[in-house]
């Protein structure tokens, strides 16, 4: 940059200041080269340049230090510098020239007006015996003009190429999203290093997603006062937010850190976030929905199924049982033929337990309507199973509900369902562990949960632990009719049950039924 000290060069000067309005340099810089070379021209001491952009107002200040090296800074809206210069501008907002004495010495104050939004006041400061000369008031005066074009210029050129990035920036952005197949993690991470691109300093702004406790960054965002943040809002619930950060302090200079676009654009991008999200996530329920569809249908077919074969088994299951104890009485019968009928005996019984089970299974019982308390339900369980989890140092845990409502039920049915339950936890915890049982109200349902700290159910077999027979224990000790059981007691009940399992960790059941007033 060429420094002017002769007043000859009047032309020269306006024509650098007009250049370097070109060069594409920050608001900063621009400043900074401008406020030198007026200093320079008028050997002043200082240079305030005071902008009024609508609300808000700044002044940049450059002072000559005794190294003769100069120095800058901005003084805030608040600032006694900016309030002084506020009351000045609406005194001298249609004079071209003004002179003050102030304790800096002699200031020469000129009113510029760079756009129908930014107006405001460039002073020149001089030892307080060194005036202004009429001469040199023109050369303000012209050379204030030029300023003004020149500041017009460069925002201008500055703004339009903020807009390209901008767009660039939600053109790439919108393509990221378009051709968003994975999930949305990996698409998060690409909408992120994108933002920094659309900023006026994106060589050192920072940027991060957060999304429901997890940050997806690219760089160092330190939410600091020079920050930006929109919030991402799904279905009226604020889960997280975008921001964007600049990592370094010298923007303090700026008239402002971050643009009026560049917020509406993080807005955007938020909004357009959120509505992937959004879209995703019902997408996502949507597939399990009809997923626990076809799992109550399959689960129908096969209870139908059972309960056909049940009522078909059921009759010549009743027969060999009627004709096996007539014989029984006979008392001619021998030792042999009096064991072997025994065993035909305990056969049939078996059977016929396993054909009421299918039966419940298919919901083809008759509910109870006794009003009882599931409280004292899972209290005798767990009474029942007392000495059984000491030995095995098992702890059971609760924490009922006191202010439990009653439900309309079997206390039979319904302390089965516990049974099978809390029999299932212990069996998965052979070397101890911990059982959690739970009661309480949700809507206009009781529910109750049994969870262990055991093995975990695999997900890939989830959906087929309610399946007849079905069963992950060895042979001979499980029928794989337990969790049948329970589902078919609880859908007689217009009830549900609902399994949370994680491999290795634990495994939870929650059994919802009606609470009696709903039944009423």
């Amino acid at each position: 940059m060429v420094l002017y000290k002769s007043m000859g060069d009047i032309s020269t000067i306006e024509l650098e200041i007009l250049t370097l309005a070109q060069k594409g340099h920050s608001r900063i810089e621009f400043k900074k080269n401008v406020s030198t070379l007026i200093c320079h021209f008028f050997s002043c001491q200082g240079l305030d340049i005071y902008i009024r952009e609508e609300k808000t107002d700044y002044t940049w200040i450059t002072r000559r230090e005794l190294s003769g090296d100069y120095s800058f800074r901005k003084a805030e809206e608040l600032s006694e510098i900016t309030q002084s210069y506020r009351q000045l501008a609406v005194v001298h907002e249609k004079s071209d020239l003004a002179f003050r004495l102030t304790d800096r010495g002699v200031c020469i104050v000129a009113a510029i007006s760079i756009d129908e939004t930014r107006e405001g006041l460039i002073a020149c400061f001089r030892e307080p015996d060194d005036s202004f000369s009429v001469s040199e008031q023109s050369e303000l005066l012209a050379i204030k003009k030029v300023f003004e074009k020149a500041v017009f210029f460069r925002n201008s050129q500055a703004a339009l190429h903020e807009r390209i990035k901008e767009l660039t920036c939600i053109y790439e952005i919108t393509k990221i999203m378009h051709k968003s197949r994975e999930g949305i993690e990996n698409t998060l991470h690409d909408v992120i290093k994108r933002v920094p691109s659309a900023f006026q300093y994106e060589d050192s702004a920072a940027s991060r997603i957060v999304l429901d406790g997890q940050e997806y960054a690219c760089g160092n965002v330190n939410g600091g006062p020079y920050s930006l943040r929109s919030g991402i809002v799904i279905a009226g619930s604020e889960r997280g937010h975008i921001e964007v950060s600049y990592e370094s302090e010298e923007y303090d200079l700026e008239e402002k850190s971050f643009l009026l676009e560049e917020q509406n654009l993080l807005d955007g991008i938020a909004k357009q976030l959120s509505l992937l999200i959004e879209e995703k996530e019902v997408a996502v329920e949507r597939l399990k929905l009809e997923d626990q569809l076809r799992h109550a249908d399959r689960l129908a077919t096969i209870g139908q199924l059972a309960a056909g074969v049940a009522h078909e088994i059921n009759e010549p299951l009743a027969n060999i049982l009627g004709f096996s104890e007539l014989i029984k009485k006979d008392p001619g019968l021998s030792g042999q033929t009096s064991k072997d009928l025994d065993k035909i005996i305990r056969a049939s019984m078996y059977a016929r337990d396993t054909v009421k089970k299918l039966l419940m299974f298919a919901g083809k019982i008759q509910p109870g309507e006794t009003k009882i308390n599931l409280n004292t339900i899972i209290t005798e369980g767990i009474q029942f199973f007392e000495n059984r989890c000491s030995r095995n140092s098992i702890k059971v845990q609760t924490d009922l509900d006191s202010d439990l409502p009653d439900i309309t039920a079997d206390s039979g049915q319904i302390n089965q369902v516990v049974i099978n339950l809390l029999v299932n936890s212990i069996q998965v915890l052979p070397s101890g562990g911990e059982i959690r049982i739970r009661s309480g109200i949700k809507d206009d349902m009781v529910y109750f949960s049994v969870e262990d700290n055991g093995s975990g159910i695999p997900e890939e077999i989830r959906d087929s632990i309610f399946l007849p027979f079905f069963t992950t224990k060895g042979l001979g000790e499980g029928t794989g009719l337990g969790l049948v059981v329970v589902h078919g007691i609880i859908q007689a009940y217009k009830g549900s049950i609902d399994v949370q399992s994680s491999v290795g960790e634990y495994t939870r059941f929650t059994v919802y039924l009606p609470r009696q007033d709903s039944n009423e």
